[in-house]
């Protein structure tokens, strides 16, 4: 179990110093040899260092992804039927941040923008999710460390400090949820909102989980970010993109920059950092102070939540 910052460090923050992306398998081994040990010692001392890595098979992917797409469909028509038509709405968070991907060297999707046209013409998977609503498997992985703020530090990147976090366990399976539609990332929200003494208004950037484009409305209505059932409106009425007034996974997301497994999340805080350290070329922001986080785990069973800030 994670404990408060607070309750380790009296200065109250903890850093994410230094990030790197896109290991290779061989590399990440490497990494975990040298490091494995200390890394643990370090939940109690100075440094952790967390790294992961993901290669897909085609068996892998088909077999983990039946269920979980299929409930996700489950979710869609569930709010379709609140919220009258959003298929649109879920489209533009394709389309918008597949603009961002056009703006990341690094994405898989990079130099291929595409239209809520596209979106909506393109295969159903999942009725009523189509095919490039749908994260793309990729080989990759990502690795960042997280220090203790007196740690000297041997770059010039610009700390992110990690403000608030939250975690919400909501039941084993979405079968036993009461409401389908009320996520766990609602609790796990509002404890690292309260935690860093922010609200969703302050950020600058939503780095949010994208296994699915309903997993995203969902997860923008339930942080606080709109009133739920209102993401539909929410997504129309914001221009998603990093150039926009509502810069959402602003590498591409995972539905355009590739889901590395069980790297996958992993992207979004990578990208939250490199956005607070200025490190992001073309698609960098202008106020990149203040960062939330979103991770999904299970079938949106489990949730969690980080709010991170530059230190000034």
């Amino acid at each position: 179990m994670m404990a408060d910052a607070r309750d380790q460090d009296p200065t109250g923050d903890i850093l994410i110093q230094e990030v790197d992306e896109d290991l290779r398998r061989e590399q990440y081994l490497k990494l975990w040899k040298r490091y494995g040990v200390y890394a643990i010692a370090g939940v109690v001392a100075v440094v952790v260092i967390v790294a992961g890595w993901q290669g897909w098979q085609g068996w892998q992917r088909d077999q983990r992804d039946k269920a979980a797409q299929h409930y996700a469909a489950a979710l869609a028509l569930v709010e379709a039927g609140k919220t009258k038509d959003a298929e649109d709405a879920l489209a533009k968070i394709a389309a918008d941040q597949r603009t961002n991907a056009c703006a990341n060297p690094e994405a898989m999707f990079h130099g291929q923008p595409i239209t809520v046209d596209d979106v909506l013409a393109s295969r159903m998977i999942a009725d009523p999710l189509h095919l490039l609503e749908i994260v793309m498997p990729v080989t990759g992985g990502a690795a960042f460390i997280v220090a203790r703020k007196d740690i000297e530090r041997t770059n010039s990147h610009r700390p992110a400090v990690i403000k608030g976090f939250g975690e919400y366990i909501q039941c084993k399976s979405p079968s036993y949820a009461d409401d389908m539609l009320l996520t766990p990332i609602g609790p796990a929200s509002r404890r690292a909102f309260q935690m860093a003494g922010r609200t969703p208004a302050d950020m600058d950037m939503a780095e949010v989980y994208d296994c699915y484009t309903i997993t995203v409305m969902l997860t923008l209505e339930d942080a606080g970010f709109c009133e739920k059932g209102a993401g539909a409106k929410f997504l129309r009425d914001h221009d998603l993109t990093y150039l926009g007034d509502f810069p959402l996974n602003t590498h591409g997301g995972q539905l355009s920059f590739g889901q590395a497994g069980m790297a996958g999340g992993m992207s979004q805080l990578v990208e939250a950092v490199r956005q607070i350290q200025g490190r992001c070329g073309e698609r960098q922001l202008r106020r990149h102070d203040l960062a939330y986080v979103s991770g999904t785990g299970g079938v949106m069973s489990e949730q969690g939540a980080l709010v991170l800030e530059g230190l000034q």
